[in-house]
């Protein structure tokens, strides 16, 4: 069960990106908090409780847009000006790459996927910094992540759709109008994130409806909130 809570408010955005073992509990998931105003991060537990924060000035954030808690418990953020993954512990980064991303994720291959929604294009890049895959875009990506099938599930914010394609950038598989903005059972308005679920299901945070859909292969909402 993979667990992706966004929550906006004018000063703050938090994210919590986990992955659930079978026995875990919801409960025991960690928030990850960005500070936008006070460029900083930290992390909660279910009790409001914190249990780490980063805000350094040898290395200081530069309006932090996405961060995700790793399965090695490193974090990963992705800042108007780099993407790099720090260990926790010792706040030491071990992986970086500069440009203005959107959002990134670390693979299970360990390697990055790196969402550049100004230049259109999605990359792949090993811990060399080496480009294995790219994908230039016809609209700009938000968010994108492996499926196991090596394909790549990518959400078009703006585009206001959401696809599955595949390593050549063939679309497979698409919820959403393109470019059409809507509510109801066939659209989607500003969708940020996506993530495929083990029934094959796709579930979307619909921002810009303040929902979340899960959708069908069929292309059917089974389920919102």
């Amino acid at each position: 069960l993979i667990s992706s809570i966004i929550a906006e408010s004018s000063k703050k955005e938090v994210i919590a990106y986990a992955v659930l073992s079978e026995n875990a509990q919801i409960t025991s998931l960690p928030v990850v908090s960005i500070d936008k105003v006070e460029q900083q991060i930290f992390i909660f537990n279910r009790q409001a409780e914190i249990l780490w924060s980063y805000k350094e000035k040898n290395n200081p954030l530069f309006m932090p847009i996405y961060v995700e808690l790793t399965p090695d418990k490193t974090l990963l953020v992705t800042d108007s000006s780099r993407v790099f993954e720090m260990e926790m512990k010792s706040k030491k980064i071990i992986w970086e790459r500069s440009g203005e991303a959107k959002s990134a994720v670390k693979l299970k291959n360990g390697n990055i996927l790196i969402c550049y929604e100004n230049d259109s294009r999605i990359l792949e890049v090993n811990r060399k910094n080496q480009v294995v895959w790219k994908c230039d875009c016809d609209k700009p990506p938000f968010h994108a992540t492996k499926l196991g099938n090596n394909n790549t599930l990518v959400t078009y914010s703006t585009g206001h759709i959401v696809r599955e394609i595949n390593p050549t950038g063939k679309v497979l598989w698409s919820f959403g109008k393109l470019e059409i903005e809507g509510d109801d059972e066939q659209h989607l308005s500003y969708p940020e994130y996506a993530i495929r679920l083990r029934t094959g299901n796709t579930l979307i945070t619909d921002t810009g409806n303040s929902r979340i859909v899960e959708v069908s292969l069929k292309g059917e909402i089974v389920w919102s909130y």
